[in-house]
């Protein structure tokens, strides 16, 4: 079972800047003092004047104070909307000097390799899970424009242990980032899933259902992370940058978006579901209300005067018309939208005495 790793905490956004917790105490305190010298300072931090005069080095240093030409010298902490604007500013010209350096970084990588042809590295080969799942992540955080997800069995325990969040689904929306997710029928029946797909979806993602071939997600029509084996909880992954393969995988995206049945929650949790792209005829919904009622095969037969085996091709064709991979899926998603209508078939003259409930 996989384990979540706990994250250290960080115990001041100044951290980001190079302050350190007790530097900034000591500019807290200089700014309720207003002004000091290092032996006050020390009395009002109850510290030895040494380790006194140590810090109010430091954060002069870091600008965050400054002293005057008396003696004894006294310490006046400098303007916090001045301060901590310049440190930002330091802050975000070093992010783009690093920014600026990942182009000379692959140039370095290329110049590395021994052949010559790789050295656009469109597809690369990812074996191991920890690094999978870090992958994974800073794709989806270097989203700019939208983030599209096929999401199918098996997840990691670790993804459902946690209670649902709805905070990074919330910061893609303050980014102005689109999100869509096509998700396998089969996740519905995970314990907690459905609880973080409504979570997501009230936040602003925009989930639909559908069979869904692999596990894949795509960012920005840019880069893409997908996994090799389905159905294996560890597999290795392909990271596909640019390239006629990932056009195919956003245009896939897209037609299984087009064919697959919207998702929504009402107030009271309960879920809800589209009708899809593909119409169903009145035999379609008669086929598939007696299969949702729990009908057996002899007995729907019976109901729709055909042969056991022209049942079965229909079925067949009712299952890849609802691009579902078995029966059950077939039943519950079409019996979804018959739901919502409201109105049960006749069978053989009367109504059934059963109503599919959710």
């Amino acid at each position: 079972m996989a384990t979540r790793r706990s994250e250290p905490e960080v115990a001041s956004p100044l951290e980001v800047f190079g302050i350190a917790a007790d530097e900034e105490r000591a500019y807290r305190q200089l700014l309720a003092l207003g002004t000091a010298t290092a032996e006050e300072f020390a009395h009002k931090l109850s510290l030895p004047v040494r380790k006194a005069q140590r810090l109010l080095d430091a954060i002069e240093a870091k600008g965050l104070t400054t002293h005057s030409l008396d003696r004894p010298r006294r310490y006046v902490p400098a303007s916090p909307d001045i301060a901590i604007e310049a440190l930002a500013h330091q802050h975000q010209q070093a992010v783009q000097r690093a920014r600026g350096m990942i182009d000379e970084l692959k140039l370095h990588a290329v110049h590395g390799r021994k052949d010559a042809q790789q050295q656009d590295q469109l597809l690369e080969l990812i074996t191991t899970p920890d690094v999978g799942r870090l992958v994974y992540r800073q794709i989806y955080d270097s989203a700019e424009r939208e983030i599209l997800g096929l999401v199918r069995p098996p997840v990691l325990y670790s993804v459902l242990s946690t209670p649902a969040d709805s905070s990074a689904q919330q910061a893609l929306q303050a980014r102005g980032i689109r999100h869509r997710s096509i998700t396998d029928a089969e996740m519905l029946s995970i314990p907690g899933f459905p609880e973080r797909l409504r979570a997501d979806i009230e936040a602003g993602e925009e989930a639909r259902l559908a069979s869904v071939p692999f596990k894949m997600v795509l960012v920005d029509r840019r880069i893409a992370l997908m996994y090799l084996h389905p159905d294996q909880e560890n597999s290795p992954s392909l990271v596909i940058r640019y390239s006629a393969l990932l056009e195919a995988l956003h245009t896939l995206f897209e037609i299984l978006w087009e064919r697959a049945a919207p998702l929504s929650f009402t107030r009271e949790g309960e879920l809800r579901k589209g009708s899809a792209g593909s119409r169903l005829t009145k035999d379609d919904e008669d086929l598939i209300w007696m299969m949702s009622v729990g009908m057996n095969d002899k007995s729907i037969a019976h109901n729709v005067q055909v042969s056991i085996r022209t049942l079965e091709r229909r079925v067949a064709e009712l299952m890849q018309k609802l691009d579902t991979r078995t029966r059950f899926q077939a039943g519950w998603a079409a019996a979804q939208r018959m739901s919502d209508a409201g109105t049960p078939p006749k069978l053989n003259g009367k109504r059934g005495a059963k109503r599919f409930t959710r």
